[in-house]
C-alpha cells in the first residue's frame, strides 16, 4: 500500500512538472507579450555574460595577468616556503636527532637514575625529604611559569609576525592592483585567482608538449631540493647528531659513577666516621683494651692467682 501512495505521488509530480513545462513554452507562442519578456530577459543576461566575462578573462590574460601571477606566485612561494621550512627544522632535524641519537642510548641510564633516586630518597630521613618534595613543587612552579612565559613570548613573536607578513601582502596587493579593476582588490580575488590558476594548469598538463616540460620542471624542483638537504645535511644533521652523542658520553659517564657510588643514610655516615676519627672516651677504652692485653702473658700472676697457687699447693701437701 505504501510502495504504491509513493508511486503515485511521484506520477504526480511528473505530471504537474509537464504540465509546467507546456504552459511555459505554449503562452509565448500565443501571447506576443510574453514572448518579448522572455527574450529580453535572455538577452540580457547573454550580453551581461558577454560584456563582463570576456572581459575579466581579456583583462587577465593581455594586461593583468603577469602582476597577478607572479603576485600569486610570491604568496604561494613565500607562505610554503616559510611553513615547510619551519615543520622540517623541528621534525627532521631536532625531534628525529633526538628521539633517535639521545632518548634511545639512554635507556639503562634512566632505570639506574631511577633506581638510584628512590634508594636515596628512602634512606634520606623525614626533614630531608619534606625539603626535597618542597624542592620538587617549587621547580614544577617554576618550571610551569617559564613555560608560560615561553608560550606567551612565542605567541607574542607569531602575532608580530602575522602582523608585518599581512602588512608586506597588502603593500604587494595594493601596489599590484593599483591600476586594476574593483573585483581584483574584492574579498572574492584570492578564490578567482586560484579557481583560474587551477583551471589554466589543468589544461596545460593536458598538453603534450607542455606536460613533458611540468614534469622536467617537477624534476628540477626535486634534484634541488636534494642539494638542499644534502647541505643541510652537513650544516645542521651532522654537528647536531656530534652534539647529541657528546651529550650521551657525558650522562652515561657521571650515570655510571652515581651507579658505582655507596648510598648510605646518615646514621651509617655518622658511624663511619667515629670509626675513623673516635671521641675521647673511645681513644681511652681503646688504650685500655691494648694496656690489657699486653699484660696478659704467662709469667705474668695476679694476687688472686698466686693465693689459689698456694692453697691448691696446700692442699697437695696436706
Amino acid at each position: 500500500m505504501r510502495r504504491t501512495r509513493v508511486i503515485k505521488k511521484k506520477s504526480n509530480r511528473g505530471i504537474y512538472l509537464l504540465i509546467g513545462i507546456l504552459v511555459l513554452f505554449i503562452i509565448p507562442l500565443f501571447i506576443e507579450k510574453s514572448r518579448i519578456f522572455i527574450l529580453g530577459i535572455f538577452w540580457r543576461v547573454l550580453f551581461f555574460f558577454k560584456k563582463h566575462i570576456i572581459s575579466i578573462f581579456i583583462s587577465f590574460f593581455l594586461v593583468k595577468g603577469k602582476f597577478i601571477f607572479i603576485l600569486f606566485l610570491k604568496k604561494l612561494t613565500i607562505l610554503t616556503t616559510m611553513g615547510l621550512s619551519k615543520r622540517y627544522v623541528t621534525e627532521k632535524i631536532f625531534i628525529h636527532n633526538l628521539k633517535k641519537h639521545f632518548l634511545r642510548h639512554l635507556k639503562e641510564e634512566q632505570i639506574i637514575l631511577k633506581k638510584y633516586i628512590t634508594k636515596s630518597f628512602q634512606n634520606s630521613p623525614i626533614i630531608q625529604k619534606i625539603l626535597t618534595v618542597v624542592a620538587f613543587l617549587a621547580s614544577l612552579s617554576f618550571v610551569t611559569k617559564f613555560m608560560g612565559l615561553f608560550l606567551a613570548l612565542k605567541v607574542i613573536i607569531a602575532r608580530i609576525w602575522s602582523i608585518l607578513l599581512a602588512i608586506f601582502l597588502k603593500i604587494g596587493a595594493t601596489t599590484a592592483y593599483f591600476f586594476t579593476d574593483y573585483l581584483w582588490n574584492s574579498i572574492l580575488a584570492p578564490l578567482i585567482e586560484l579557481i583560474i590558476f587551477t583551471w589554466f594548469l589543468e589544461l596545460l598538463e593536458k598538453i603534450p608538449t607542455i606536460n613533458r616540460w611540468l614534469q622536467s620542471i617537477y624534476k628540477l624542483f626535486l634534484s634541488s631540493f636534494q642539494a638542499v638537504e644534502r647541505v643541510l645535511e652537513k650544516t645542521l644533521h651532522i654537528p647536531f647528531k656530534k652534539f647529541l652523542a657528546m651529550l650521551v658520553r657525558k650522562i652515561q659517564l657521571k650515570v655510571r659513577k652515581l651507579e658505582k657510588s655507596k648510598i648510605d643514610s646518615i646514621r651509617e655516615k655518622i658511624i663511619d666516621k667515629r670509626l675513623i676519627n673516635p671521641n675521647i672516651h673511645k681513644r681511652i677504652e681503646l688504650k685500655r683494651e691494648i694496656y690489657l692485653k699486653s699484660l696478659i702473658d704467662d709469667s705474668y700472676k695476679s694476687k688472686y692467682q698466686e693465693l689459689k697457687n698456694r692453697r691448691e699447693s696446700f692442699q697437695k701437701k696436706s
